[in-house]
């Protein structure tokens, strides 16, 4: 749902000549994939206890989100004017490249914003804004991760697809993805990722992200 709204709203603003700025500023994006972890949330939110669910939902969705768009980008730029079978190649492979850095990582932001949202329907009193600002640092890494090969690509034409993708994981993607560690209580591996721990809800009003999580006990050594 999210792609396929997103794709129309799109192409019928690039018909209007603001392609571009669609480009640099995601809002269609972000704005329906946002909707889309949403609806799945607020139908299974009994099986999200914790903002790191909650991360995992949408990073799953934006996956799922990316691999499509990929497909949708090869299948359309099959038939580009004027370009090599190489420089085709190159741009296939720099988004195939980048997919586990890209729209994974954006959506992880919004999906910890709507375990927000539905953790604190527990809570009397509380308020649910602070999706805002989890959907914004989605949409800011987003903007970034554009805005940075848009504009290499304008100083230095003819910079190779993948060139820009690794920039973009060194520029964007870390800063972003220690910011995220951080939020989801940081020091963590994938091996416990999904461990059980308390989760603090702030009392109203709300006036900053949630505390982080406490680190979970290290593993019994194993003889």
């Amino acid at each position: 749902m999210g792609i396929g709204l997103s794709l129309l709203l799109e192409l019928a603003f690039g018909f209007a000549g603001t392609t571009g700025f669609y480009t640099i500023f995601p809002l269609f994006e972000e704005f329906f994939k946002g909707l889309s972890i949403f609806l799945v949330a607020w139908l299974l939110w009994k099986a999200i206890p914790s903002r790191r669910y909650g991360a995992m939902l949408g990073a799953a969705s934006g996956l799922g989100f990316a691999i499509v768009e990929n497909i949708i980008f090869n299948i359309g730029t099959a038939g580009t004017q004027g370009a090599t079978g190489g420089q085709i190649a190159e741009g296939i492979l720099a988004r195939w490249i980048g997919l586990p850095f890209m729209h994974v990582l954006w959506s992880a932001f919004i999906g910890m914003g709507i375990f927000v949202i539905l953790a604190q329907r527990k809570v009397p009193g509380t308020r649910s804004w602070l999706v805002a600002p989890f959907w914004l640092l989605g949409w800011i890494a987003h903007m970034c991760w554009n805005g940075l090969s848009i504009g290499i690509s304008l100083a230095a034409p003819g910079t190779s697809p993948i060139v820009l993708i690794f920039v973009d994981i060194f520029v964007v993607f870390v800063p972003f993805a220690f910011l995220l560690r951080d939020f989801l209580g940081g020091h963590f591996n994938f091996w416990d990722f999904l461990t059980p721990v308390q989760e603090l809800l702030p009392a109203s009003p709300m006036t900053g992200p949630l505390p982080p999580m406490p680190s979970p006990p290290p593993p019994p050594p194993q003889f």
